[in-house]
């Protein structure tokens, strides 16, 4: 809309951002959005894309200790509704079909560990897309109608696949065979994860590799990595 400029303002110190509007017809300016903490406000997180229709913002935001995203009425500058929830967070926003009304975003919900994709809809109904446990990046047309998916964890090469919008691989473009099969053939130890209470009682993640001659019943010495 030419009627108006929207542009962000990171204020110094990090304590507020906000998403303002620059009227064209008048030089007023208005907030559509703010987020402000007494602390910090995670300004690296932030995330936002505007819908064709010109009323409507989705925005990721942390205001409720987790990264989620929102929908914004641009007319009241009011969130409409949170349209993802959890104690989980939302990782990337990867696109919005607005014929289906449809949300595709990549999160945590697995585990801190792990990256998967998803799709949730205008009632709240979440439909995860990718496959397998691990790392997932996930790249939409801009239809959303299919998207790349490129996978890998600890122990597996990277694997490419091309996805519709319900998750079904159309086809592989990259498996890394050949590198597999390289790797099954070598002896070299694997990750093994687990997780350990700190001095405060949280649970931490951590992995070990152990020599591919382990044997329980020895002591070794430990090296650590940070």
């Amino acid at each position: 809309d030419s009627r108006a400029v929207t542009f962000e303002y990171n204020q110094r110190g990090h304590q507020v951002y906000r998403v303002l509007e620059l009227s064209a017809e008048t030089g007023k300016v208005r907030p559509l959005i703010e987020e402000s903490s007494d602390k910090y406000v995670n300004y690296t997180r932030h995330f936002r894309h505007d819908l064709r229709d010109n009323k409507h913002i989705i925005w990721m935001s942390e205001r409720d200790n987790w990264n989620h995203l929102y929908m914004y009425d641009r007319t009241t500058a009011q969130p409409v509704h949170q349209i993802t929830k959890g104690e989980w967070n939302v990782s990337a926003f990867l696109g919005y079909d607005e014929k289906s009304r449809s949300y595709f975003y990549e999160s945590n919900q697995e585990g801190p560990l792990y990256k998967a994709i998803y799709k949730i809809n205008e009632k709240g109904i979440e439909t995860k897309l990718s496959e397998r446990i691990g790392t997932n990046q996930a790249s939409f047309n801009p239809s959303c109608t299919y998207f790349i998916n490129k996978y890998s964890n600890s122990n597996e090469p990277l694997l490419v696949t091309v996805c519709d919008a319900k998750g079904k691989v159309i086809r592989t473009l990259e498996d890394n065979a050949t590198l597999k099969a390289r790797i099954a053939q070598t002896d070299l130890p694997r990750k093994e994860f687990f997780t350990c209470p700190n001095h405060a009682g949280d649970q931490m993640n951590g992995y070990i590799l152990k020599p591919t001659n382990f044997d329980p019943s020895k002591r070794y010495q430990i090296g650590r990595a940070s």
